[in-house]
């Protein structure tokens, strides 16, 4: 498994011809004291949200408290999102950042509709139900929050920078039964059929690129592999997340997760950025600047699957997942 859907974009650069290596802007605030600010926020959170299970210790059981919980958090969540959205963190962060605060925005969108519905709840056995028939769309979006979450934790340890986020909210379990065999062997699975999709889209692009005759023939066929390209990705995002991960490889795969989700919006961006484009100069020099973005998302897809490899093999798993091809 070559992980090829993960560095799809890379053949960007070389179908162009092009090189290049300088990023954007900058964040005010160290590394260390973005965090630190990060981790004040995530723990006031947490600590209204253990003053509300006290005060309300039926709630999620007791239509009435569940309400009076509702109404005493969700204050605190939109203080946390502005004060996050508030900060300017340092250009290494701000991928995980944007992706935090874009995911906690719409879990805490998803709270406030709850919240609206819970007003014609009567009784506990309607309140189980009224959560069970929105499981599936709040689901999502927690998860989401959760792996933003653990994204920006193990940025933190990965430089080895002591805070709690508060990411995770309960025990991680070990995947519903899913042996780390069976795990690897499905992981292994998506990628090589994300591999031949890449192959013929990156085909189809270098034939595209070779006829091209000027600059707008270039962005055509750019645009049509981005596009072609972000949806083989999300599909096998999709299918990695409906992996039953065992909680030993639970971390490393949600760090891996959250580096294809950038891969995606970065390529997105540059789609965006395409339609401004019209000379050969403003080409050369966009896709310049997102091989630094591509640089920086590659190494920590690489290194989450390192660590997912040295599992694997830590636990006599016979899969080689070519994590730096």
């Amino acid at each position: 498994m070559k992980l090829r859907f993960f560095v799809l974009f890379g053949v960007v650069l070389l179908a162009l011809s092009l090189a290049g290596a300088c990023g954007g802007g900058g964040g005010e605030l160290s590394l260390q004291a973005y965090f630190q600010r990060l981790g004040d926020i995530s723990k006031r959170v947490d600590d209204r949200d253990q003053e509300l299970t006290t005060n309300f210790p039926n709630a999620f059981s007791d239509p009435e408290q569940t309400r009076g919980y509702y109404d005493d958090f969700l204050p605190t969540a939109d203080q946390a999102l502005s004060d996050i959205k508030k900060l300017d963190p340092p250009d290494e962060a701000q991928a995980a950042h944007d992706e935090f605060a874009a995911a906690l925005d719409d879990f805490v969108k998803s709270l406030k509709t709850v919240r609206e519905g819970l007003d014609d709840v009567e009784s506990g056995d309607d309140l189980q139900t009224f959560f069970d028939d929105r499981s599936d769309e709040i689901s999502p979006k927690s998860d989401r929050f959760q792996l933003a979450c653990s994204g920006l934790q193990d940025l933190a340890g990965q430089n080895k920078i002591e805070v709690d986020l508060q990411c995770d909210d309960e025990d991680q379990s070990d995947g519903g039964g899913t042996s780390l065999d069976e795990y690897f062997q499905s992981l292994d699975a998506i990628f090589e059929e994300a591999d031949q999709q890449i192959d013929d889209l990156q085909q189809e692009l270098d034939d595209a690129i070779a006829i091209s005759g000027n600059v707008d023939d270039q962005l055509q066929a750019l645009d049509d592999f981005l596009a072609a390209s972000i949806e083989t990705t999300e599909n096998a995002i999709d299918g990695i997340t409906a992996l039953e991960a065992p909680s030993d490889a639970a971390d490393s795969e949600a760090r891996f997760v959250f580096a294809a989700r950038d891969t995606v919006l970065a390529a997105d961006e540059l789609r965006d950025q395409l339609r401004d484009v019209t000379t050969q100069d403003e080409l050369d020099s966009l896709v310049a600047d997102f091989d630094a973005t591509f640089t920086a998302i590659t190494n920590e897809a690489d290194a989450a699957c390192a660590d997912l490899q040295d599992l694997a093999d830590g636990n006599n798993v016979d899969v080689d997942l070519n994590c730096e091809d």
